[in-house]
């Protein structure tokens, strides 16, 4: 693997090849996969799904997406379903010069997908020089569930809630609630639903969807306890609609516990300390979220808030550059300015903003 072992890495959506109906969500759910696995032993910092998603579908540089996640290494791979044949090709590379540190090929039965997303996470993790203790390696065989087709409705429902408008949203609701008619036991279902729920993209009333994710986050870690997203959401919902606090950040901190790669667990504990005055800690989740996920604008506009909380006006500014720099039209920008220029009476800047 050369001369120094890489330090972080991040794991492309694959790309889909071969026959229509091959469609996007097996390439981002095989690495979507290969995340969770490796997010879950804590030994690597791994990009999480929601800074990758936004590659998927492009024509990319993989180095170049590379520099822009702040990894030493990336995993690009090629996905593609042949009547019962599953084919799966990937190649690591490191950032800095190119240079491929490991490939492989898998092709097994399609009915076999779970062992090859074992197996390409355990071969992945040996690349990468990780030493892994037996619970380390055990946590590399994600459970999941016996039924290929709910497997394939998760896979599009997580697909379609990545898309974050209430069309798609709505469309991954039915893939989760399809899954778990096939299989009521399908935990990752659940905190599916939960997910698609407990955010306003979802374009549900509060009061209608978010007892309707804390059921389903419930239920979730009722049937596996080791889903950091269902922790991560049922302290969201603990939070945000229970304004139970003290509950909120016992999840919080199991689900940064249970993945330490997981941004969305540090983004929204972050929020929560900010809201509640600990500006401190609030700064530290946040940045810990940023540097999971760089790219994520939703990121910098909470601690640009957080900055703005703490009379710390010049950093609240300097973020909102940042955001302008990755989405020109992005409103967060302008409502930090607002609160800004309000706060220091420049009320004509204010309303310009």
């Amino acid at each position: 693997a050369g001369s120094a072992s890489p330090q972080s890495v991040a794991v492309l959506p694959f790309k889909t090849i071969g026959a229509p109906g091959n469609e996007a969500f097996l390439g981002l759910g095989m690495a979507d996969a290969v995340i969770t696995r490796l997010g879950k032993t804590g030994k690597l910092p791994v990009s999480p799904t929601a800074a990758v998603r936004r590659y998927q579908e492009k024509e990319i540089d993989p180095l170049e997406v590379g520099k822009s996640l702040g990894v030493t290494a990336v995993l690009a791979g090629n996905v593609q379903q042949s009547g019962d044949r599953l084919r799966v090709t990937v190649q690591l590379l490191r950032v800095g010069d190119g240079r491929q540190i490991w490939a492989d090929q898998f092709d097994e039965k399609f009915t076999d997908v779970f062992a090859v997303q074992d197996l390409l996470a355990q071969r992945l993790a040996s690349a990468l020089t990780l030493r892994l203790t037996e619970a380390e390696r055990q946590r590399l065989k994600q459970p999941h569930t016996a039924n290929l087709d709910a497997y394939q409705l998760y896979l599009k429902g997580r697909y379609y809630w990545n898309r974050r408008t209430p069309e798609w949203i709505g469309k991954g609701i039915e893939c989760f609630n399809q899954a778990l008619k096939l299989d009521p036991t399908y935990a990752q279902a659940y905190a599916g639903l939960a997910d698609s729920y407990a955010i306003s993209a979802s374009g549900l009333p509060p009061l209608e969807r978010l007892p309707k994710a804390k059921a389903a986050a419930e239920r979730a870690l009722e049937l596996d306890d080791t889903l950091a997203e269902a922790h991560a959401s049922l302290g969201f919902i603990r939070y945000k609609f229970d304004w139970d606090w003290a509950g909120a950040e016992r999840s919080f901190k199991r689900a940064m516990a249970m993945n330490p790669n997981y941004a969305t667990a540090f983004h929204w504990y972050g929020e929560m300390l900010s809201l509640v005055g600990r500006f401190d800690e609030a700064v530290s989740a946040l940045q810990q979220a940023e540097r999971l996920d760089p790219l994520s604008t939703a990121i910098k506009h909470n601690l640009g808030e957080t900055w703005f909380r703490a009379r710390q006006f010049d950093r609240t500014l300097q973020k909102s550059n940042e955001i302008l720099e990755l989405d020109p039209a992005a409103p967060q920008v302008h409502y930090l300015r607002w609160h800004v220029a309000q706060a220091q009476g420049r009320y004509e800047d204010a309303v310009a903003e």
